[in-house]
């Protein structure tokens, strides 16, 4: 399994679900896999430097974005 590095995007909250459109993925929106309490801190429409990674499915499509903390870039008040 690949390890968590730094990468930035923006989170949505999209009925709900929380998404990831992080840089160089060509806007695609990725579900964020995250624990709870991570995910309770996002705010929508924010961007963050997040430790993570893309997982892929067997052909190498991006299929989620797996992340373990999440620092708001440019506003007070995002998740550490």
């Amino acid at each position: 399994m690949a390890s968590h590095i730094e990468i930035f995007g923006t989170a949505f909250d999209v009925h709900g679900t929380w998404y990831a459109r992080v840089q160089d993925g060509g806007g695609v929106l990725l579900p964020i896999a995250a624990d709870k309490a991570l995910k309770a801190e996002l705010r929508d429409n924010q961007a963050y430097s997040f430790d993570g990674r893309v997982v892929s499915d067997h052909r190498g499509h991006p299929r989620e974005f797996a992340a373990s903390a999440a620092r708001a870039i440019g506003m007070t008040g995002g998740a550490r």
